[in-house]
């Protein structure tokens, strides 16, 4: 998909299904969440990229797997990564 499309318009794409894809279970059983699309865009430094509604659906899909959206948009400051 990324070769495909890019970055951000695969971001879109996964922000716009209802249910997360497998990748995205698949990273939560490895416990790495951290690294999915839905963290990512939660980054300051992106936000801007994208619409207030796909923001919400990271923050939601995130804590239905007992991931702290706040928390990491805290972390991206904290660390310098915006």
């Amino acid at each position: 998909m990324l070769n495909n499309h890019g970055g951000i318009e695969t971001a879109h794409r996964l922000l716009s299904v209802t249910e997360p894809q497998s990748g995205f279970t698949i990273l939560w059983e490895s416990g790495r969440l951290d690294i999915t699309v839905e963290r990512l865009v939660l980054n300051p430094r992106f936000q801007e990229l994208f619409e207030d509604h796909e923001l919400e659906t990271a923050r939601r899909r995130l804590r239905q797997y007992d991931y702290d959206p706040e928390r990491c948009e805290q972390d991206s400051r904290r660390t310098g990564e915006e």
